[in-house]
């Protein structure tokens, strides 16, 4: 019920150029899928910058959320870790207040039994508008998530968690 993210890293920009790598602790302190497993995760990543674009890889180190052949023996043939995750970002000023935002991404996750693709794309594109301190965003999100590898249980609800939405932000930073 509970997802406390660690992190730590090192970032440098150099004139319109900028470098970030660092590591990130996914940490669920009551969740255990399985046979004592815990759905904890640590990866690594490196990323790179210039003006509006960005792009990113993220490593698991560790099993991918818990994902293995003891919490998931039908879906994994050996452990997840290895599982890479690569995006593009873009924030294309218009003015001081209004910019335009865009997102790909690539999800591949290592381990999986022969016949099962947990790998997926997703994407995102979107508005941001600053208005006295708060960063107010409309966003349109897809991926190509198979919907019967990413259909969860939510009580007696069942939840495709690779659907489209749009979603509506609200930001302040202090």
């Amino acid at each position: 019920n509970m997802e406390w993210d660690f992190y730590g890293g090192w970032a440098k920009t150099f004139g319109d150029f900028g470098v970030n790598v660092g590591a990130l602790l996914y940490y669920y302190p009551a969740g255990e899928p399985a046979a004592g497993e815990k759905y904890d995760t640590t990866e690594v990543y490196a990323g790179g910058s210039w003006k509006w674009l960005s792009a990113k890889l993220s490593y698991a180190v560790t099993d991918f959320f818990g994902q293995n052949q003891t919490t998931f023996p039908a879906s994994f043939s050996e452990g997840s870790d290895g599982s890479m995750y690569v995006e593009l970002n873009a924030t294309f000023p218009i003015n001081e207040a209004l910019s335009i935002s865009a997102h790909i991404g690539q999800q591949t996750v290592e381990g999986t039994a022969a016949g099962v693709d947990l790998d997926y794309s997703d994407f995102k594109v979107g508005v941001n508008y600053l208005w006295s301190g708060f960063n107010f965003g409309l966003a349109y999100k897809d991926t190509d998530a198979e919907e019967a590898n990413y259909t969860y249980s939510k009580g007696t609800e069942s939840v495709f968690i690779g659907d489209s939405a749009v979603i509506l932000s609200v930001g302040k930073t202090f």
